[in-house]
């Protein structure tokens, strides 16, 4: 379906787009007043919200430092809620720091976590086909295949709950940049092989 389409490009993007650089200083908050009764819409709402990224800012109330303004409508008329949310855009006011800010939104420690055993994982196997005389891997497509579909499977769960900061909030060694140089380093490594894998089954070319 068109929404089933649009769902995967949405993924797509997420998993493969560049971090964000650049940053205005504006916030962008969402604020809800849904009665007991709409518990169902929400939790659905929730889920919306952490998958664009936003962070639990306080009760009813999210936060995110992207303007997110036509994904919002688009949600809010897809639930029929748009009587029981508010959206705000401005700056914060210099009582805290925008860090802490962050640091009290997300939790960038347990997602630090995961992406250090995804490194640890992965680094080796990167690093050894990387070695390889003449940068030719002595792996057949097939394997290539299998190994960048493994590596693509592993490191997509991250976007779910990775809400892709700017760099100017984040530390300068943030260890979720590591991880998808690797990623992105090592699904380029092994790209052109595993696509022969592909492109033999399409053509027909193998059992």
């Amino acid at each position: 379906t068109a929404r089933g389409w649009g769902l995967l490009e949405e993924g797509k993007q997420r998993i493969f787009e560049l971090p964000f650089v650049d940053w205005d200083g504006l916030w962008q908050l969402v604020v809800y007043s849904l009665p007991e009764k709409k518990q169902k819409l929400r939790r659905a709402l929730c889920r919306h919200l952490i998958w664009l990224g936003f962070g639990h800012l306080a009760p009813a109330t999210w936060i995110s430092p992207y303007d997110h303004k036509t994904e919002l409508e688009s949600i809010f008329d897809e639930l029929g809620i748009q009587e029981h949310v508010e959206v705000f855009s401005g700056m914060r006011i210099e009582l805290s720091s925008n860090q802490a800010l962050v640091q009290n939104c997300w939790d960038l420690s347990g997602l630090e976590t995961e992406y250090r055993n995804f490194i640890v994982h992965y680094r080796p196997e990167y690093e050894a086909c990387r070695a390889q005389e003449n940068g030719r891997l002595n792996l057949s497509p097939e394997h290539c295949f299998a190994r960048r579909f493994w590596l693509t499977h592993d490191f997509q769960y991250f976007p779910l709950k990775d809400p892709g900061l700017p760099a100017v909030l984040l530390s300068a060694d943030w260890i979720g940049f590591t991880a998808r140089r690797l990623f992105e380093d090592y699904r380029q490594l092994l790209g052109t092989y595993a696509n022969q894998f592909v492109d033999a089954i399409v053509k027909g070319e193998r059992a």
